[in-house]
């Protein structure tokens, strides 16, 4: 885990602001127990019903690896329906708490919610994200990111890239938002790849990249949006974009560096992508690739010997059912529903529905006949040739197989859960919330009361706790949608707050902070931390010096006035006295022996005769640094000015 503290330091002979920031550990004073394990995998399979698992276990014709860690099952509601949205769905898992439609990361009151990333960073430990949707997708913006519209991706991303995510894989930056053109969005994708690098991810775009990776901080980018269906990555033989267990794998490796433990999220995105348009082949395609990725987790597990595999979905999708009007009508009793007459005919797909539609979209009648065959291995009747025609191959592969579907949207059905842990530690079992869910991942990983304690510490609302402070002026410049800013100005600093990062600038010099600063566009709010706030306050501790004209600020607030304060208190008042004496000052010689070091805790030795020696009488403005040199040009009968250090 990267530590991202800075600590101000005071220039010598300058006023200027001295502040130390504080850890996100000191933040609470919640202790992981010792039964509390090392790390937390979850896997997410987006709008996977129950129905549709079945059947995904019926075409591969065996167990899953979902079987063998079976516990229960989850109630999916949102705040205020049973019908939820991946939003609100991911944001139950990621925080504790159901919130409304489209909101990621925050409460029903449009306020930011402290998720598991949050909450694993701040004891120390790596975190990650995966999906095989774009990065910026609602469920990996849930444990990422807090905004309450999804579809502010490029809000989402710049909140990602700056949370100190140790891994970060899956699809592109997600679809131009707010951009002119290509050409506009081509130099934000390449803008964000620059910053990356700047945050300290290496990035891979390939396959080949991402199995050699030997780093500890990655950022895999395979596609310029989402994944390919994992059907259709097999059929097109695709060598750039890895498989969803292929990348849960490395995230594993890479994150299992950190000694302190880890936490990671695994979502196979495009399940749900298949039930909203009721492509039966692309549902069991991405079901089959996510369990591949469940045992890949189960089995670091295993070996491991300190993790918890939790796996579940956000919400059912598309109403799927084993069975349907149609078939019921055209075929029969349950009884002549046979195995070779439903769901194996599905062991022959080769690519999914979306795929086919494409390769179709200009072919003759006797071109798509073909191509039914060599993808699907039947051969399509005159009735069912036009069907394919105006409703697609989707239809007549839930006629063959007697699949029915209700709607091409969410459902509000219990869907499953599996849970591994190690011998001795506690399961989660039953029929639970989805909240409830959260609680017990927070309970193994750091105790369930580490996320309030950090909302309350990390997402307090800026312009009213700003305007609280004294000399203190703050004002939100939103010109840029996805790089909103505030200024701030205190006692002559000033502040630029770089909202949806972590970033900051006092006059001019770059910091960051602990934790993001989320804005909530719509309600015009931003979200600052304690430590940011903590920071300010430190500018109001200012030390007036009698024989100092002007205010410098001591290092940590100190009261005290250092031995080089007195020291340099001296010289100016030797200085100036010669000044008054009408005595001649070389302006080629300079104060000998004055040591500066970089903590400004240094010693000054001075030569005991001053004869003919020079001061510089310039005024150095804030912000100068120790390292900067002093000028000896000096004008006639002007005062010098200095400064002690602290």
């Amino acid at each position: 885990m990267n530590n991202k503290l800075k600590s101000m330091i005071a220039g010598t002979l300058v006023a200027t602001a001295a502040a130390n920031t504080l850890s996100l550990e000191s933040l609470t004073n919640v202790v992981a127990n010792d039964n509390q394990d090392k790390n937390v995998i979850m896997l997410i399979a987006d709008g996977m019903s129950t129905e549709a698992l079945t059947l995904a276990r019926h075409v591969k014709g065996s167990d899953l690896a979902m079987d063998e860690i079976a516990t229960g099952a989850v109630i999916t509601s949102w705040a205020k329906g049973p019908i939820t949205d991946s939003a609100p769905g991911g944001t139950a898992y990621s925080t504790g708490e159901k919130t409304n439609n489209k909101y990621v990361g925050t409460s029903v009151h449009d306020t930011p919610l402290a998720t598991m990333i949050e909450g694993a960073e701040s004891i120390g430990k790596a975190t990650g994200i995966i999906a095989t949707s774009e990065i910026t997708h609602a469920t990996p913006a849930d444990f990422s990111a807090h905004t309450n519209d999804r579809s502010q991706y490029n809000s989402i991303l710049r909140q990602q890239m700056n949370l100190d995510l140790e891994v970060a894989l899956g699809g592109g930056f997600n679809k131009p938002s707010g951009f002119k053109d290509v050409e506009d969005f081509n130099s934000y994708y390449n803008e964000r790849v620059e910053e990356l690098a700047a945050e300290g991810f290496d990035f891979v775009q390939t396959r080949d990249e991402l199995l050699a990776y030997e780093g500890e901080k990655l950022w895999g980018s395979f596609a310029s949006a989402d994944l390919k269906y994992d059907y259709d990555r097999q059929a097109d033989e695709d060598t750039v974009e890895p498989t969803l267990a292929e990348m849960t794998e490395k995230a594993i490796e890479v994150l299992d560096k950190d000694e302190d433990g880890f936490f990671l999220m695994v979502e196979g995105s495009k399940v749900d992508w298949a039930a909203h348009a009721n492509n039966t082949v692309g549902i069991v395609s991405d079901i089959l690739a996510f369990d591949d990725a469940v045992a890949e987790a189960v089995e670091f597990a295993k070996e491991d010997g300190n993790t918890i595999v939790v796996v579940t979905t956000d919400h059912g999708n598309s109403g799927i059912t084993i069975g349907s009007d149609y078939y019921n009508q055209n075929v029969g009793s349950p009884t002549r529903a046979t195995y070779e007459a439903t769901t194996n005919q599905l062991k022959a797909a080769k690519i999914t529905e979306e795929r086919f539609n494409e390769l179709v979209a200009d072919a003759t009648d006797a071109q798509i006949m073909s191509l039914v065959k060599e993808y699907y291995n039947f051969d399509l009747t005159n009735e069912e040739l036009m069907v394919v025609k105006d409703q697609g191959i989707r239809e007549v592969i839930a006629r063959r197989v007697g699949i029915g579907y209700t709607t091409g949207g969410h459902t509000g059905e219990q869907v499953y859960l599996g849970v591994y842990a190690p011998k001795g530690t506690k399961l989660l079992e039953g029929v639970v919330d989805n909240t409830e869910v959260s609680e017990y991942m927070q309970e193994m990983l750091f105790g369930e009361a580490l996320l309030k304690e950090l909302t309350s510490k990390l997402f307090i609302e800026g312009a009213t706790a700003l305007n609280k402070l004294e000399d203190t002026t703050a004002v939100l410049d939103n010109s840029i949608s996805y790089a909103p800013k505030v200024i701030i100005e205190k006692l002559g600093n000033t502040i630029e707050l770089e909202l949806y990062t972590n970033n900051y600038t006092l006059n001019g010099e770059s910091f960051e902070l602990d934790s993001v600063m989320p804005y909530m566009s719509k309600q015009g709010k931003y979200y600052i931390p304690q430590q940011l706030i903590d920071l300010i306050n430190e500018l109001n501790e200012v030390k007036s010096n009698d024989s100092v004209t002007g205010e410098f600020m001591t290092d940590a607030g100190s009261d005290s006035v250092s031995e080089e304060e007195v020291i340099t208190e001296e010289l100016i008042s030797d200085a100036i006295e010669k000044e008054q004496s009408n005595e001649v000052i070389d302006t080629n010689q300079v104060i000998k022996d004055e040591v500066i070091t970089e903590e400004v805790t240094s010693d000054i030795v001075v030569e005991e005769e001053l004869d003919e020696e020079m001061v510089t009488d310039e005024v150095i403005e804030d912000g100068v640094t120790t390292e900067e040199v002093i000028n000896t040009d000096l004008v006639n009968n002007e005062e010098v000015i200095t400064g002690g250090n602290n």
